[in-house]
């Protein structure tokens, strides 16, 4: 325990004729200690004030006269008082950090264990036993909580703990589409000045060649229509060694600006014509869960109308879907398996248009856009300033798209208030690339 503290001491007896009577005294320690007169099983000793090994003991007699007694050791020490700090506390991917841990207190020769308690990547330090620490170079960006135990020869600990915050050294610019047999900018810029970088890009999936792989500044042309996975990595000289700085991203292959994808459901298929051209960010994105065939089993959850404010009629507005799915008769949210893709508004294409395709949205943010798209059903032109993305358009079936709006609706548990869910659940049984 630590000096200052008050210990709590507590006898049992046994055998004998009760009722016990119990005394406190104490055998040895540093510093005097008065105990009043405690005839309880139970002690609470005075607030301890000098370090050191007190010794009570407690003797206990019976009705009949019979004595016994006991002896408990309590080890007093000074807290440990530990600092800690970073140099530096802010670095840039692949650069060193010293940690400097410093303890204060009687009770040495001290000892330091170190970990990670929160970071990007995973840090084993459990090697690492003395007061200063510089672990392996830092190659990944975001924030690293060091902790450092430091225990000294009484057995008697405390910690400390310091942020070392990483920033991005290397911004990468990398196309989302790349058309089969057209090259494709790569661009990568330092975040910070150094000398003697190493330079490699690499197609570490797919078919597809770099011009000049060496170079921050490349082109990549894909062999085929199969989607890429390009690789950066910056080989940084460092004080402590080079560090290795790595980027990865995926790049979605078409083999012609306007690929197009066929939506078959229950009801019969439609096809929908994308235009990578116009709204390249927003093409990939759909693709991508094309391509991993996320929106397979999900429903259309939303067949919307709007009251026309002269004839009162409600007049179609939006065929939504690819969010929710039929578990155990309740539609359920099948989440998103990527971040979100920035507005394309203002490229050409509007909602203005019947059978246009866009991406929904999430709370007003433009760029909130996932994996749910609506159809329009008729002149929703007011989207375009609120950021919705037109990406495609139904070019095919859509007589299927006409008789799913036609179809009944019901309230809607997904949007509270609106009757807007179709009555019989209208499944995209597959969503598939044309000629895949």
């Amino acid at each position: 325990m630590l000096v200052g503290a008050a210990v709590s001491l507590t006898a049992e007896g046994s055998g004998g004729s009760r009722p016990y009577q119990f005394r406190w005294d104490v055998n040895g320690g540093p510093a005097v200690v008065d105990l009043d007169d405690v005839t309880s099983a139970t002690l609470i000793t005075p607030e301890l004030t000098t370090p050191g090994r007190y010794v009570f003991r407690v003797t206990v007699t019976d009705a009949e006269g019979r004595v016994e007694t006991d002896f408990i050791a309590v080890q007093v020490g000074e807290a440990v008082t530990v600092s800690l700090r970073a140099d530096p506390a802010e670095v840039f991917e692949g650069d060193v950090v010293t940690l400097t841990a410093e303890a204060t207190g009687e009770g040495g020769p001290f000892s330091f264990a170190w970990d990670l308690q929160s970071g990007p990547v995973e840090l084993d330090l459990s090697d690492a036993t003395g007061s200063e620490l510089t672990p392996e170079p830092l190659t990944a960006a975001g924030a690293y909580v060091f902790r450092v135990t430091v225990t000294d020869a009484q057995g008697f600990s405390s910690d400390a703990t310091t942020t070392v915050t990483v920033q991005e050294a290397v911004t990468v610019d990398l196309p989302a589409l790349a058309v089969v047999g057209e090259a494709a900018e790569l661009t990568a810029a330092l975040d910070t000045p150094a000398a003697d970088v190493t330079v490699r890009w690499e197609v570490i999936e797919g078919e597809g060649t770099i011009e000049d792989d060496a170079s921050l500044t490349s082109r990549l042309t894909a062999t085929s229509g199969t989607s890429l996975k390009i690789r950066l990595t910056l080989t940084v000289p460092s004080a402590g060694g080079d560090a290795q700085v790595t980027r990865e991203a995926d790049v979605i292959v078409i083999n012609d600006a306007q690929p197009r994808v066929t939506v078959q459901t229950n009801f019969g298929a439609f096809t929908l014509e994308l235009n990578a051209g116009a709204a390249p960010r927003h093409t990939a994105n759909f693709l991508r869960y094309v391509d991993e065939m996320f929106y397979d089993g999900l429903l259309f959850h939303r067949n919307a109308c709007q009251d026309d404010p002269q004839t009162g009629a409600c007049v179609p507005f939006v065929l939504q879907g690819g969010g929710y799915e039929r578990i155990d008769g309740e539609l359920t949210k099948r989440e998103p398996t990527h971040d979100p893709v920035t507005t394309e508004t203002n490229n050409g294409l509007s909602n203005s248009e019947r059978y246009t395709v866009s991406l929904a949205l999430s709370g007003g943010d433009p760029n909130s856009g996932t994996s749910q798209f609506f159809i329009n059903l008729g002149d929703n032109r007011f989207l375009d300033v609120q950021g919705f993305t037109v990406f495609g358009t139904v070019v095919v079936g859509r007589d299927i798209v006409d008789a799913i709006v036609a179809m009944e609706r019901t309230d809607n548990p997904v949007i509270p208030g609106e009757v807007s869910l179709p009555a019989e659940d209208v499944i995209m049984e597959q969503v598939r690339r044309e000629g895949s």
